[in-house]
């Protein structure tokens, strides 16, 4: 009995060794249409321990380089980009923006939602800024008043969206919110829903995808297909 428990942790051992590289070259060989220079690297930094991670830039020395800045930025736009990864899998991450430097998110598990500032997002090789097609200053007051109220410090949950399907439920205790779905209950205060029947989840590919946002500014990856 000693020695197949012995085994079993052996074999999970070397099972979590070969995704951990795995991660490594599937990031390497999927990254999603940057086209770079000859000077010009992408390397992977650890986000959440050892499994979650975010693309950077860099040149020959290791010195990051700066995506452009995010401009015409305004409250209730929605930032995506595809630069972090699990195990391989580039399921990206998502902001709402705030005011013309901040923006409102909740990154990585273990962390709360929190404001941050517009900026680090040039950390980011690629992103796109996105806007509601039929956005108005009311909404984008109610939107961002109720992020602010409701969605900052809250903790980190995948799937939340699932078991807590409106912006209703945030008074809950056991209450929590991915990326994705802050964006998504924000907008659901203002009565607009931007879940799509094609995903499960609301992630940020669907935000990406969705045809009622339009995009404002892309950088690193092509624009969607609508």
């Amino acid at each position: 009995m000693k020695n197949k428990i012995m085994h079993f942790i052996v074999f999970l051992l070397c099972f979590l060794f070969c995704i951990y590289i795995l991660q490594f070259y599937i990031a390497h060989i999927n990254f999603p249409n940057l086209p770079l220079q000859d000077d010009t690297y992408i390397c992977c930094k650890p986000l959440c321990w050892w499994f979650v991670r975010s693309d950077i830039l860099t040149d020959r020395d290791g010195n990051t380089i700066l995506a452009p800045p995010v401009v015409d930025a305004k409250p209730g736009d929605i930032l995506v980009s595809f630069a972090t990864h699990s195990f391989g899998w580039r399921h990206g991450h998502a902001g709402l923006v705030i005011n013309e430097n901040e923006t409102l998110e909740c990154r990585v598990i273990g962390e709360k939602s929190a404001k941050m500032p517009l900026s680090h997002w040039q950390n980011y090789p690629c992103y796109a800024l996105l806007r509601y097609k039929e956005i108005t200053p009311d909404m984008q007051e109610e939107i961002v008043s109720y992020a602010c109220s409701h969605l900052t410090d809250i903790p980190y949950r995948l799937g939340s969206e699932l078991y807590y399907p409106s912006c209703n439920c945030s008074n809950s205790p056991f209450f929590g919110i991915n990326c994705a779905s802050l964006v998504w209950y924000a907008y659901d205060s203002a009565g607009i829903n931007l879940h799509t029947h094609k995903y499960g989840f609301v992630t940020p590919a669907s935000l990406f995808h969705n045809e009622n946002l339009e995009v404002i500014q892309i950088y690193g990856m092509a624009p969607p297909k609508h």
